[in-house]
């Protein structure tokens, strides 16, 4: 009995150890022998797509303008394109233009070399080196061809930017003062359109030579009510006013100047000139009278001096340009009136600041001295004055500029025109996604002649 039970318990013992192994085996076998499951494979992104392109131009126009900034060129702002934000250095002044509904991008620049350009030398400036930066926002690009036709550089080049394919195509001339740039850059299906848009951009670009011997990097002030344009140091600021309304400016050393619109005023000769400005300004001493001629108005700059309320010595040239509508039959008179410190300056007498405009050395600006004491001395020993000068000679009243409606500033309901105080005002003191326009416009020179298209497309 004992030994029949003894029997037993091995043989469960046994058995409850083949159980053990096989429960610790058996699995893996089990593993290694089951068919494996399938890998998740990763979802794929989505390659994009461009727009259709645009096949029929006859809805695109070119005949609204863009003005630069600086007031040296216009260009044509083609239909649904924008301005990005336009730049000036001392010696390019640069714009990009961008259409989000075709992708479309171009980038213009009008360049003061330092030298005389030829045709011959224009491929030269061009080298992988400067075009490296103007391409800084996208990961590839290379050029594919390059060739001379009617004494034009064209320069074409493949871009990819986020898994996407672009063209682009770059025209560049000179007409031995300035050199011109044009590039357009399009998705790779509308090759068409590229060449279209190049070519009537290109074409449009009109240089302003109104301005012989300003500073390149000067910028430029037009009412396109009056048509009345000038140009100023960048330091220059708008105090008050407006479109449609007085404007006064400001800038340093205690200058101001004031510019308004006297409707149904004409003034005949150098008396009424002079009368005009003692009404002007209270108590002013005259100085001077000329006979002036600023494209197509004519009038007087009357030199004047003054007192302050406190006893401090005021100059003053008020420049005054009679206009009148083609049928002859309404007037107005347009003054620029600049005041500053100093006794008796007759700025009629001060010849304006020339810039030799292939110097070696350009400088960035001609501002009025900072460090210099407020008061203006006399003529020949004070060189602020050349620049103040400069300014009231800029003025010009030219040929209505068709603007674009998109750039242009609304214009308020006109105040009733009132008398200034004699006293000078007080001056005041003086970038979107990857997508948006920055352009560096204080680049090297060989880097300025390839201004950057930093529009990026795909927005």
């Amino acid at each position: 009995m004992q030994n029949s039970a003894r029997r037993a318990s091995i043989a469960l013992g046994v058995f409850m150890a083949v159980v053990l192994v096989a429960g610790s085996i058996l699995p893996l076998l089990s593993n290694n022998s089951a068919t494996t499951a399938p890998a998740v494979e990763p979802t794929l992104v989505p390659t994009p797509t461009f727009p259709p392109p645009l096949t029929n131009f006859d809805n695109l126009r070119f005949d609204q303008l863009y003005l630069h900034p600086s007031g040296l060129f216009t260009i044509a702002l083609p239909t649904g394109y924008r301005v990005a934000q336009p730049n000036t250095g001392a010696t390019i002044a640069q714009i990009n233009l961008r259409d989000d509904a075709t992708l479309g991008v171009i980038d213009a620049y009008i360049e003061k070399p330092f030298s005389p350009v030829t045709t011959d030398q224009l491929s030269a400036r061009f080298t992988r080196e400067t075009l490296a930066p103007t391409w800084s926002r996208f990961p590839s690009w290379r050029e594919t061809n390059r060739q001379t036709v009617d004494d034009k550089l064209i320069i074409d080049f493949a871009i990819e930017f986020q898994r996407q394919n672009y063209v682009a195509r770059q025209q560049v001339w000179t007409d031995g003062d300035l050199i011109y740039s044009v590039r357009v850059l399009t998705p790779d299906n509308a090759v068409s359109y590229l060449r279209h848009v190049l070519a009537k951009v290109a074409e449009s670009i009109q240089p302003l030579d109104l301005f012989p011997g300003t500073p390149f990097d000067w910028q430029a002030d037009y009412n396109h009510l009056t048509h009345l344009i000038w140009r100023h140091p960048s330091d220059w600021t708008m105090l008050d006013g407006g479109i449609g309304r007085p404007t006064t400016w400001g800038a340093a050393n205690n200058v101001t100047l004031r510019i308004e619109t006297r409707p149904n005023v004409i003034i005949g000769d150098e008396a009424a000139a002079a009368a005009f400005v003692d009404g002007l300004q209270r108590s002013a001493a005259i100085l001077s009278v000329q006979p002036v001629t600023r494209g197509a108005a004519s009038g007087y700059a009357v030199a004047y001096s003054y007192q302050t309320f406190d006893g401090e010595p005021f100059s003053g040239l008020a420049l005054l340009l009679n206009q009148t509508d083609s049928a002859g039959t309404s007037a107005a008179l347009l003054v620029a009136n600049l005041r500053f410190p100093g006794a008796a300056v007759d700025l009629n007498t001060v010849a304006p600041v020339v810039v030799d405009p292939f110097r070696a050395d350009p400088a960035a600006e001609s501002p009025l001295l900072p460090g210099a004491s407020e008061e203006f001395a006399v003529p020949d020993t004070d060189p602020r004055l050349k620049t103040l000068a400069a300014v009231m000679n800029t003025f010009q009243v030219i040929a209505p500029i068709p603007l674009s409606p998109s750039v242009l500033t609304p214009t308020p309901t006109p105040f009733p025109t009132r008398t200034p105080t004699p006293e000078p005002a007080a001056p005041v003191s003086a970038a979107e996604s990857t997508a948006e326009a920055t352009s560096d416009a204080e680049a090297t020179p060989d880097a300025e002649a390839t201004s950057e298209i930093t529009a990026e497309p795909g927005a």
